[in-house]
């Protein structure tokens, strides 16, 4: 940015939340763009699972969860897939207002943690977040429950995102009405890419906003 360039960055912006914060502040400056590739902001999928949110009731609960092999990785699971499912929950509610608990379930030699697992809550507003560096598949899934119904995205499967009401009777079973979608989860980079070409065009504004709060939350580890 010191030479004039509009930056697309990998998740995090910087471990630290006052180099995101200074990084910022020379982007306004110079104002150029800086964009951080949280790469579920622009899925389609999960665009849906949000749009799809109020559908399910009085939302109360949200598990989100990435599994994958990544042992290899210089940085702790937090940084590498927590913070993918941070910009997620931050799409949902502003995650400067909730409150979180860290639990590490599996560290390295090095002192790293390879699997571990985020709980929230803000108010009646409540869930966690696992991710793991120590699966031998990969595997994505988020899911919301509310008082009439709940939401699956699972890009692995047919049918991406799911709507299920609930029954009205506890006599006609779980099961009420059910919608689902399907979308191709194979090529959002292109999706960011192409975001990023309209940022620098002026289309949109970028993420440096949500790339701080993420920050803010990953030291709070």
């Amino acid at each position: 940015m010191e030479s004039g360039k509009h930056v697309l960055c990998e998740k995090p912006l910087t471990p630290h939340p006052e180099e995101a914060q200074q990084l910022s502040s020379l982007a306004r400056e110079r104002r150029l763009i800086l964009e951080t590739n949280y790469i579920y902001n622009q899925s389609l999928g999960v665009r849906k699972f949000i749009e799809l949110l109020p559908k399910i009731g009085r939302f109360q609960h949200l598990s989100l969860m990435i599994r994958q092999w990544g042992r290899f990785y210089p940085e702790s699971v937090y940084q590498v897939l927590a913070s993918h499912l941070l910009s997620v929950l931050d799409m949902v509610r502003p995650i400067d207002g909730i409150e979180f608990h860290f639990h590490n379930l599996i560290t390295n030699s090095e002192g790293l943690c390879e699997t571990g697992r985020m709980d929230f809550k803000s108010g009646e507003f409540s869930g966690e977040i696992f991710v793991s560096l120590n699966s031998g598949e990969r595997s994505r899934k988020f899911q919301a429950y509310g008082d009439v119904g709940f939401l699956t995205f699972d890009p692995g499967r047919k049918e991406t995102v799911v709507l299920q009401k609930l029954a009205r009777l506890a006599s006609a079973g779980i099961e009420g009405e059910k919608e689902s979608y399907e979308f191709d989860e194979t090529d959002n980079l292109s999706i960011v890419l192409n975001r990023f070409s309209s940022l620098i065009e002026g289309k949109g504004s970028d993420n440096q906003d949500m790339a701080i709060r993420i920050g803010r939350v990953l030291a709070g580890k």
